[in-house]
């Protein structure tokens, strides 16, 4: 059986349901112990809203990137991770067995030293690989 609904009505509906499926990626993202890829993301959303799509996943995770709201990590040899810009600025590890990239909560240290005379420092990321706890 089918039911008219207005214009407004069907929009009212589509953005509860883009608020609820942003709301529960917002929640994945913030709390999850390391960057996700958007597959992973995806994996572990879906057990909660099985209508979601992988579709959805990318234009959330792009409109994000582009407000500043979420940081893509992109590795060497592995799909782009996101994570919360929230957690601020930080350096990762990356299992070299499960490919999981945790988050590093300090700095190495003042990398201008390392400079040539004349050199100027704008930024650096620092990617530590090895096994993780779990696969170690």
């Amino acid at each position: 059986m089918f039911y008219l609904i207005s214009s407004e009505q069907f929009e009212i509906n589509i953005m509860q349901r883009q608020t609820r499926q942003r709301a529960l990626l917002e929640e994945i993202l913030t709390t999850s112990p390391q960057a996700l890829s958007a597959q992973e993301l995806f994996e572990l959303a879906k057990e909660r809203c099985p209508g979601l799509g992988l579709a959805t996943i990318y234009r959330t995770i792009n409109t994000w990137v582009e407000n500043g709201e979420v940081k893509a990590i992109h590795l060497p040899n592995s799909a782009t991770k996101y994570e919360a810009v929230q957690k601020g600025y930080r350096h990762y590890f990356q299992c070299e067995n499960c490919a999981k990239t945790f988050g590093l909560s300090t700095c190495s240290g003042n990398f201008s030293k390392m400079l040539p005379e004349g050199f100027i420092l704008k930024a650096h990321e620092v990617i530590l690989y090895g096994l993780c706890s779990s696969c170690a």
